[in-house]
């Protein structure tokens, strides 16, 4: 295991039948950025901290269940991390006719089969961080700043998250847990 990398993920849905007004829908280990919190620039190996919206959702993998707008990620599909009109947006290169040499998303099998873009960098300023995505793990035990948790919680999560949801980037104390 890397250091700095374990994290959990929590997501609560509002329900006024709680004392607390939330119920627990998800609870499960999540793997983060190799260099733990903090994302300052782009390729850093952080994940950045933070109060962010949720702003769409794609996969390898036909839409769970979602309302967000979903993209079926295909041989065409990016996820631009270099200084150029693209930087931090998924594109389709067929349409842009754009030569993206960022992440080339259908080759993340079984990461992107389920994933779930936040507004990290709303502005899409380079070099500041790009394509921070709530996903399903693969094979290593960190990331390169985004969270990972399990196929079945990313699905749960899809099916769960809307236009309002907030995701909420932060360390938490032992005492937390």
């Amino acid at each position: 295991q890397v250091e700095g990398s374990d994290a959990i993920l929590k997501m609560y849905v509002r329900d006024k039948t709680q004392d607390s007004g939330w119920h627990l829908i998800v609870a499960t280990d999540a793997y983060i950025g190799q260099r733990g919190l903090g994302k300052e620039k782009e390729g850093d190996l952080k994940t950045p901290t933070g109060e962010f919206n949720v702003t769409q959702a794609f996969g390898k993998q036909w839409n769970p269940g979602t309302t967000l707008k979903y993209i079926y990620i295909d041989n065409n599909t990016y996820a631009c991390d270099e200084d150029c009109k693209y930087y931090n947006q998924i594109i389709d290169t067929k349409k842009t006719k754009h030569k993206c040499k960022g992440e080339h998303l259908i080759d993340y099998i079984p990461q992107y089969n389920y994933a779930l873009c936040i507004d990290y960098n709303p502005y899409n300023v380079f070099p500041q961080g790009s394509n921070i995505f709530i996903h399903v793990k693969g094979e290593r035990a960190y990331t390169a700043g985004c969270i990972a948790v399990d196929e079945q919680s990313m699905i749960t999560i899809l099916q769960n998250a809307t236009k309002k949801t907030k995701v909420i980037i932060s360390e938490s104390s032992q005492s937390e847990e």
